[in-house]
């Protein structure tokens, strides 16, 4: 289990490789491993 982000910027949670429908715009999005690119995440209030 791990998180990714959606085209929309929404992060969400994933079970790993495949595919994984975004909660906030409903778009299936398909994820796999990369050596290369990430994202920073930050905490904040809300």
């Amino acid at each position: 289990i791990g998180f990714a982000m959606c085209t929309c910027g929404q992060i969400m949670c994933i079970r790993g490789m495949g595919p994984a429908t975004c909660p906030t715009c409903n778009k299936e999005c398909n994820f796999g491993y990369s050596d290369d690119e990430g994202f920073d995440v930050s905490r904040a209030r809300g």
